[in-house]
């Protein structure tokens, strides 16, 4: 089977290349993680003027028209900036939901996060439960005469502080539901903080929040698989960013390696390093490998495309894991300050794993049968 890039694949991930290098440096980055600023208009518009932000949907809906494999190839080419804006979040996450729904309001939305002036955040995460779709037990609408009486709480909801609208898992009389949430509406209370790997997320507190009938967010085939198929394709984009951290890893441990000495010869010439390094290699093309089968398996809608989605997030996250603090190893006392990326490639791989599901996860999630894997079409 052919895995290289096509020619539109090439351009993609050398316009993405050429932005990180000339427009978005690790200490300009660095700067605005200290000083807890997420967005950066300039970069935004930047994104906005690459059409990074139309890539995922179809040309009906005014995108692109971009496969699953040019998502994977553009997020596995920003993973190597450690890019903080909220890409994956609003475009890959709640993006993928929007396109999904019905609802009169999808089409405005829609053209809003490709222009780059709409932001939209999901929440789902509980603190009870995590890395589950049917966690909102404790986040609960009931009936009003005008639409529902929304209260509750969720934790780590992404660009949550930047959101016009919010899109809520709640249970109403039992059933999982989807309610479409203005982040200005009273009793809507956003409390942000600091992820692990300078991003930001939000603490969300619901209380009394009249929702109106219309906003109850309605999808063929329900709202569970509404979720599965919506997480599954943004999980795929956030592995993808895993890999390209795993690449930019290796890359930079290896030019590191070539030229820091000790007892006046390269360290990279001593056998047992190359050995560890040999062994990081082959965990990195295993990660590759299993992300183009998982990209594949999924737009084709191969009957184990779920299966194969959860082992590439177990590997990623057990090889992902290894291979950074083998590289921070590597780099000796240098590796644990902040002036070195490798630190923060660590980081960002802890962040990914906590959003998209733990080792334990992923792995219980693969060895269900086949059978009883939802459909991910």
């Amino acid at each position: 089977m052919n895995f290289e890039l096509d020619d539109e694949q090439r351009l993609l991930a050398d316009s993405a290349e050429r932005f990180l290098t000339q427009s978005y440096s690790f200490e300009s980055r660095r700067q605005r993680v200290k000083q807890g600023r997420q967005l950066d208009h300039d970069v935004w518009q930047a994104f906005a003027d690459a059409g990074w932000f139309h890539l995922p949907f179809s040309e009906a809906e005014g995108g692109l028209g971009g496969r699953l494999q040019d998502s994977m190839v553009l997020m596995q080419t920003l993973a190597k900036g450690l890019i903080i804006e909220p890409l994956w979040a609003n475009t890959y996450l709640a993006g993928s939901l929007i396109k999904r729904i019905n609802h009169p309001l999808k089409q405005p939305w829609l053209e809003s996060l490709m222009a780059g002036k709409g932001h939209f955040a999901l929440a789902v995460h509980e603190y009870e439960q995590a890395f589950s779709i049917t966690n909102s037990c404790n986040t609960l609408a009931t009936h009003e005469a005008t639409g529902y009486r929304l209260n509750g709480r969720k934790c780590v909801v992404l660009n949550a502080e930047l959101a016009q609208w919010i899109f809520v898992l709640a249970n109403i009389d039992d059933e999982l539901a989807l309610l479409a949430v203005e982040r200005d509406t009273a009793g809507v209370h956003v409390s942000g903080h600091r992820l692990v790997d300078g991003s930001r997320a939000a603490e969300v507190t619901f209380n009394n929040v009249l929702i109106a009938e219309e906003n109850r967010l309605q999808a063929s085939g329900g709202i569970s698989l509404l979720m599965q198929q919506t997480l599954h394709e943004a999980g795929l984009a956030l592995a993808a960013e895993a890999c390209g951290i795993i690449d930019a890893l290796m890359s930079t441990t290896l030019a590191f390696v070539k030229t820091r000495k000790q007892f006046g010869v390269a360290i990279g010439q001593f056998q047992a390093l190359q050995h560890r390094l040999v062994n990081m290699f082959m965990m990195s093309e295993n990660c590759r490998s299993l992300l183009y089968a998982a990209t594949l398996k999924a737009e084709e809608r191969h009957d184990d495309a779920s299966v194969v989605y959860h082992r590439l997030q177990a590997m990623v996250a057990e090889y992902g894991r290894h291979i950074a603090q083998e590289c921070i190893q590597l780099h000796g006392g240098m590796g644990m300050t902040d002036e070195v990326m490798v630190g923060h490639y660590l980081k960002r791989l802890l962040c990914i794993e906590s959003l998209t599901g733990d080792l334990r996860h992923h792995l219980l999630a693969s060895i269900e049968p086949v059978s009883t894997q939802a459909n991910v079409a």
